[in-house]
């Protein structure tokens, strides 16, 4: 889930996604690159020691930072993520779904999901500043879409 603009569902989109697609029977992945951490505070209140952070400093692997949830798999988030350098890694091939949380920004975990992902869906709130917002969103796009990733589509908004 990416859009430039906060507060307009992506976290919650991600999380309402996840859940559907489990709930037909697809086995789904979900990562929370964004530093607020919010994803992850919905999947679970426990303090989890293994994060997104492991992975993008090449600590542990993408499989070990891999939680089991209630209804589906999960690599939690965390504030120290925002001084962390970000490092491309591959995604496993266990999951039907991997689907990744993005902060409000276009910044290095962003320019990597973006990389790392074959769609991308747009949340947007039906509201002047957000529409707004598409365009400048789209206009940002340009550049990952035809430098890092000439396959990614944009799904939905």
């Amino acid at each position: 889930m990416y859009n430039l603009k906060g507060g307009v569902g992506k976290t919650t989109s991600t999380h309402s996604i996840a859940a559907a697609l489990n709930e037909l029977g697809k086995k789904v992945l979900v990562i929370d690159i964004d530093p607020q951490s919010s994803l992850t505070f919905l999947i679970t209140d426990a303090e989890i020691e293994v994060t997104t952070k492991d992975v993008l400093l090449d600590t542990k692997t993408l499989d070990e930072c891999i939680l089991v949830g209630e209804n589906f798999d999960y690599i939690g988030s965390t504030l120290e993520l925002t001084f962390a350098e970000l490092e491309a890694s591959s995604i496993s091939d266990n999951y039907d779904y991997v689907l990744i949380d993005c902060p409000p920004s276009m910044g290095v975990f962003t320019l990597n999901a973006l990389t790392a992902s074959n769609s991308i869906i747009i949340p947007c709130q039906c509201e002047l500043l957000s529409l707004k917002g598409l365009s400048i969103l789209f206009e940002a796009l340009k550049i990952p879409m035809k430098k890092l990733n000439k396959n990614l589509k944009v799904k939905g908004i």
